[in-house]
């Protein structure tokens, strides 16, 4: 059976022959990549150039006009604006700082206000009516998760300190990303936030790239933004790997993002194959090993 990145070369080149050098080709991840460049080979029967290549994180510094800084810089960089709200040594700091940057990078990716993430138990029923956009089960979540704490009188020590590091997160949030931006620096997350409000606001025009966008699964608000400015504004086709199998069952989880996208971001050109390889006849080859490392 063919791969899916070797179904892509295949219909490429079918479409795009010699013109595929011009093409701009975005994976998820660089070693996507690598297999692609293996496969094409194979149906190229003389001398080309290889397509462009780019990923999200490159499109999105190039859109944002940000760049991505070393993670060791920014966690001290998170430190310094930490210890104008809590004292703490730095070694201690560091490894729950790399989650914070990591939370951090999450909310920029997925587009979320800040200061209504971090808000507290005093101010749920403030903030109650911004959460519209959230189910009545993740409504009920936030409640239980602060019902939990009880009254603020009857906190533990551990709750809180929770509570004192926990009120201060979304000021040290702004703080933090007014720093990276006046010492040009940013987080992958805070590349694509930027990228994001660009387009919204209309500042980012059509260039003569064409792009094709392959093999994504699980995209952030963020990247659906980008991804809607490169459907509607630039010449791009979209490819998605997938199976019938578990994409027209609404019951396989595996389908979930799959069926949005193919909706959202329909695929032009047809693909050699029937997307129906997990309900034909398989070959099993059953090996030996001593380890599971080994495995």
């Amino acid at each position: 059976m063919k791969t899916f990145l070797r179904q892509v070369a295949e219909a490429l080149y079918g479409r795009y022959g010699d013109e595929i050098s011009s093409l701009n080709i975005l994976f998820p991840s660089k070693r996507a990549r690598l297999f692609f460049d293996e496969a094409l080979p194979d149906i190229v029967d003389k001398p080309i150039w290889q397509p462009h290549y780019t990923t999200i994180d490159e499109l999105a510094r190039e859109i944002s006009g940000l760049q991505a800084s070393d993670p060791i810089r920014l966690v001290t960089e998170l430190y310094k604006v930490y210890s104008r709200h809590h004292q703490e040594s730095f070694d201690s700091f560091y490894f729950w700082g790399e989650t914070l940057l990591s939370d951090f990078d999450s909310v920029d990716k997925y587009m979320i206000d800040a200061n209504m993430l971090f808000a507290n138990i005093s101010e749920l029923k403030t903030i109650e009516g911004d959460l519209s956009y959230l189910t009545a089960e993740q409504r009920e979540v936030i409640s239980r998760f602060w019902g939990t704490f009880g009254h603020e009188d009857s906190f533990s020590e551990e709750k809180k300190r929770f509570m004192a590091i926990w009120t201060t997160l979304g000021p040290i949030y702004h703080e933090f990303r007014a720093t990276l931006m006046q010492n040009g620096m940013s987080y992958p997350g805070m590349m694509y936030r930027e990228a994001a409000e660009q387009i919204k606001s209309g500042v980012v025009a059509r260039d003569a790239k064409h792009y094709v966008v392959a093999g994504f699964n699980a995209l952030s608000e963020s990247e659906k933004i980008i991804f809607d400015h490169l459907a509607k504004v630039q010449h791009t086709d979209f490819f998605w790997d997938y199976d019938h199998y578990y994409l027209d069952s609404k019951e396989q989880e595996a389908g979930l993002f799959l069926r949005e996208n193919i909706v959202r971001y329909p695929q032009k050109i047809e693909m050699p194959y029937s997307y129906d390889s997990f309900s034909g006849d398989k070959t099993i080859t059953i090996a030996s090993a001593p380890s599971n490392s080994m495995q």
